[in-house]
Parts: C-alpha cells; sequence; structure tokens
C-alpha cells in the first residue's frame, strides 16, 4: 500500500525543525513531507516526533490497515485491455 504524509505546521513552527517518521516504533524517514510503500500486511501505526527550532515536542500520528493478497482475483496483464 502506498502512503503519503505530513507534518502540518504553520512555518513558523516548521522552520528549523526536525522531523522523525516512524512505523510502529521504527524509523521510515525525517522529511516534514514522505511517502511510503508498505508492504507487510497488519496495522500500522504511523507517528511523527517533531523537535521545534526552540527544542519543544511535537508528536501526531495515525494508523493505517494493509490487507493481505487476495487469491482468485484476477490482475491487469502487461498487455492493455487483457485479463488472465
Amino acid at each position: 500500500m502506498f502512503v503519503q504524509f505530513k507534518a502540518v505546521l504553520p512555518q513558523s513552527v516548521a522552520k528549523g525543525a526536525d522531523f522523525l517518521w516512524t512505523d510502529n516504533g521504527v524509523p521510515l524517514c525525517n522529511g516534514q513531507t514522505s511517502d511510503k510503500v508498505l508492504y507487510t500486511p497488519g496495522e500500522h501505526k504511523i507517528e511523527v516526533l517533531v523537535i521545534t527550532a526552540d527544542e519543544r515536542e511535537l508528536r501526531g500520528g495515525g494508523t493505517v490497515q494493509v490487507l493481505g493478497k487476495t487469491t482468485g482475483r484476477k490482475r491487469p496483464a502487461h498487455s492493455y485491455g487483457t485479463y488472465k
């Protein structure tokens, strides 16, 4: 599953801040905005820790549910307009 995320902050707060995004506690990236492909089925708790220039800690996050592959489902073939 492709996910995009962004820490929405006033420009005065975001300027000079450090960002740390995690997926179930595992570091993902460190920008104000980013994206990621989640391959593992299950619940993914995406969280951000923001350390502002004046050293305040801000936190946020959300949960994404990634489903496993389904069997017996038709998938598009490589050639357009045909299905396997």
